[in-house]
């Protein structure tokens, strides 16, 4: 068996502690309702691949911190011209956070109990700006998560 469902389990757990998440996802993002605003600050799990080899299953995972940019429609007391009249920057902020959280407790150990590892000492997270149909701002990051391939020696799939 592989440990697919301990992946999704750990993240969804180091994701759920902390307070800039309202909800947790899984699949094409496509199908998730963007539309509800309780929804956000969101993470979303996505499995790119699974890349099988005599010894380990490796999965490439893109994990995505999203929020709803808000616009203020009254005047604000600060510089717009670098600010902007949003919580664009505000979101970028959290939703970094967010991300590093999570990655860095899967890589400092996190995920040995669950039975994989993270290879990579660095990860890159791309931002994005005004993304979907409701105007989402936050990070991306894909992560390889390698776990070991026991299908020659379970019994579980049979």
């Amino acid at each position: 068996m592989t440990n697919f469902y301990d992946i999704i389990d750990k993240i969804k757990t180091i994701a759920e502690g902390t307070n800039f998440t309202n909800k947790i996802s899984f699949g094409d993002i496509s199908d998730v309702d963007l539309d509800k605003k309780t929804n956000f600050p969101l993470i979303h799990i996505v499995i790119e691949k699974a890349i099988v080899t005599p010894r380990t299953i490796d999965f490439n995972v893109r994990l995505i911190a999203a929020d709803i940019v808000d616009y203020y429609k009254e005047g604000v007391n600060y510089d717009q011209s670098f600010f902007g009249n949003s919580n664009m920057q505000d979101i970028l902020n959290s939703q970094l956070w967010v991300l590093t959280r999570l990655v860095t407790s899967l890589a400092a150990g996190g995920s040995r109990d669950a039975g994989f590892t993270i290879e990579e000492e660095e990860t890159t997270m791309i931002p994005f700006l005004d993304r979907f149909e409701n105007e989402l701002a936050g990070w991306e990051a894909d992560i390889l998560i390698k776990t070991p391939n026991t299908a020659n020696t379970s019994s579980n799939c049979d």
